[in-house]
């Protein structure tokens, strides 16, 4: 597999993890079941100018569950890094619940990939968020981000 091909794999796992965030969000799937349910082989499928027929490469299945398990175990310490690097008086349950779990599976990456530069994470959410959101949420997600990971490499 090439470095373009493993990289792409990895994008389809992190929106794959965001999907499967947001289904936990939005619907009845306890965790459990989200969970065995990404332990099956997975087609993501996104509506996105930039891709082919609006599917993308397999996914890094051992990336995607990753992802969404350390997103739900630690979800007091992402939501409080979030907190902390929003603005002042910005309340969390305002903002949209997709825009909210780009947030927490990034988060979770930058906690649990030390060995990867914070840069290169957040600028791999950045392609995420993109494909979700076409306005300016790619600003939002990338000022927060980069707070967030100076409070962890601190």
């Amino acid at each position: 597999m090439g470095a373009s091909s493993s990289s792409a794999a990895k994008r389809s796992a992190r929106i794959l993890a965001v999907q499967s965030l947001y289904q936990l969000e939005s619907s009845d799937v306890t965790p459990q079941k989200l969970l065995q349910q990404l332990s099956q082989p997975q087609v993501v499928l996104i509506d996105d100018a930039d891709t082919p027929q609006g599917e993308l490469e397999k996914p890094d299945m051992t990336l995607a569950r990753h992802v969404v398990s350390y997103a739900i175990q630690h979800r007091a310490t992402i939501e409080e890094l979030l907190k902390g690097a929003l603005s002042v008086g910005y309340d969390l349950a305002r903002m949209e619940r997709l825009l909210r779990v780009v947030f927490h599976a990034a988060i979770a990456e930058l906690l649990s990939n030390t060995d990867q530069k914070p840069a290169l994470l957040i600028n791999d959410y950045l392609d995420v968020t993109h494909a979700f959101f076409s306005q300016n949420e790619h600003a939002l997600v990338n000022g927060v981000l980069d707070k967030v990971a100076k409070a962890i490499r601190s």
